[in-house]
């Protein structure tokens, strides 16, 4: 007898749901990506903050009166602050409500970096400058970790483009920040307004801030001179 073989049965495959259905319909992916926007915008402060130090280095010899060999102690005590900061964030990380964390951090990297510009004390300024790096290495440890918590296998892209956004805070920095600096001229001209801290640069690389009272050179080989 003949054996008769039925064709295989053909069960329909289910179409994937795009990324708008999935925002309209899926709740909680919809607060996953809000979260990883917020990681983003995070990021991107993150960078600015950390890539600051290099345009304003030479307006912080100013605001501090040190010359190059001290101020340098500033990006020393900054990396010595992430690193703390990074240790401190993984013994605190699952032991407290994250977002409460992040805002904690948050609110302290805006207070230490508004106070910067308004610390002449050499002594305060690596204080300050510890602790606004504690509070940004332990944010972007906190980050990365919560972002690979909620997405799982599927991180990748998404925190590729976490740090994209970190790294596009620190190109656009000096842009951020160059209306904030001292006024740099080149060549002997003494015009400014009146009252005004003014940076000149002449021919022999040398820095200088003239206010009403006296003038202050920073040479490039790191002496400091006072004249009244």
């Amino acid at each position: 007898m003949e054996e008769t073989h039925s064709p295989p049965i053909s069960h329909p495959t289910q179409p994937a749901q795009s990324i708008v259905s999935r925002l309209q319909n899926d709740t909680a992916y919809r607060w996953r990506v809000i979260q990883s926007c917020l990681f983003a915008l995070t990021s991107f402060t993150m960078g600015i903050v950390v890539a600051q130090q290099g345009p304003t280095f030479l307006d912080l010899q100013i605001i501090t009166g040190t010359d190059v060999e001290t101020a340098s102690y500033f990006f020393t005590v900054a990396a010595f602050g992430h690193m703390v900061g990074s240790l401190i964030s993984g013994f605190v990380h699952g032991k407290v409500n994250n977002n409460v964390l992040m805002t904690f951090l948050l609110i302290g990297v805006g207070v230490m970096t508004l106070t910067t510009p308004y610390c002449s004390h050499f002594a305060l300024m690596l204080v300050i400058m510890f602790f606004a790096r504690v509070f940004s290495g332990s944010l972007a440890n906190i980050v990365n970790a919560e972002h690979m918590h909620i997405w799982g296998s599927d991180n990748q892209p998404l925190l590729q483009a976490v740090h994209f956004t970190f790294a596009l805070g620190g190109v656009l920095t000096p842009l951020f920040t160059e209306p904030f600096l001292a006024e740099k001229e080149t060549g002997n001209s003494t015009s400014r307004t009146e009252g005004e801290p003014t940076i000149f640069m002449n021919s022999t690389s040398q820095w200088k801030q003239e206010n009403t009272s006296n003038i202050t050179w920073l040479a490039t080989n790191g002496t400091i001179s006072m004249s009244v």
